[in-house]
């Protein structure tokens, strides 16, 4: 249906002139249930989301018993620069043995304690320096 108001008539300043807008006919447009028990005329906030958790900064938590964790994210943890497409090693000193153990990709956490790692990157067939991190490993 078309609805139309009809002014007075006036005589246009030449500083002013009148348009005539028609109405907006919706047609055939689907309700949705979600929008269906907002009363007319009141306004919607968006509500706050919780603060982001240090893996969804970009950085991997802490290591806990029973998980494994890649080389990348292990150097992560230790503070380490990893270059984009740079291969990362991690070897586990012999005496961390018990709490965690490395195939060079993936690191396993067994037990609770300290996991002594070697860090190495090789970025565009260079080799960095070994670098030693210590990480605390935690029950779930």
């Amino acid at each position: 249906t078309t609805t139309s108001t009809t002014l007075p008539p006036t005589t246009p300043s030449p500083e002013t002139s009148v348009v005539t807008v028609p109405e907006l006919v919706v047609k055939n447009v689907p309700s949705l249930p979600a929008f269906d028990n907002i009363p007319t005329g009141t306004s919607t906030t968006a509500v706050p989301t919780a603060p982001q958790t240090p893996e969804d900064q970009g950085r991997p938590r802490s290591p806990v018993v029973g998980a494994s964790m890649t080389s990348t994210d292990v150097a992560r943890i230790a503070n380490v620069v990893v270059a984009k497409g740079a291969q990362v090693s991690v070897v586990v000193a012999r005496g961390s043995a018990k709490v965690c153990s490395s195939n060079g990709a993936v690191v396993k956490f067994k037990a609770t304690g300290k996991c002594k790692v070697g860090i190495s990157v090789r970025s565009r067939g260079k080799q960095s320096k070994p670098v030693n991190a210590t990480l605390p490993v935690k029950r779930k």
